[in-house]
């Protein structure tokens, strides 16, 4: 119980670590494979596709959920 308690405690919360590891791909793992896609295309251009990929469909749903929920707000706010 007193374990529990004090894990909870020291225990990051998902929102923090979702950032942390943002920020790990934006600053880090983007600039590296751009630079080693630079150096040696034939190793990791196929990466980097797959990473740049994946960051755009992120970016659409984010945007899309941004829009969805501004069109809502604008609905309640004309009812």
């Amino acid at each position: 119980m007193i374990e529990d308690k004090f894990e909870r405690e020291n225990t990051k919360p998902a929102s923090v670590i979702a950032k942390e590891l943002k920020d790990i791909i934006n600053q880090e793992l983007v600039s590296y494979l751009g630079a080693m896609t630079l150096a040696q295309p034939d190793k990791f251009k196929a990466y980097t596709d797959v990473l740049n990929t994946l960051i755009e469909e992120n970016n659409r749903k984010v945007r899309d959920r941004i829009a969805a929920q501004k069109k809502k707000r604008e609905e309640a706010e004309i009812n």
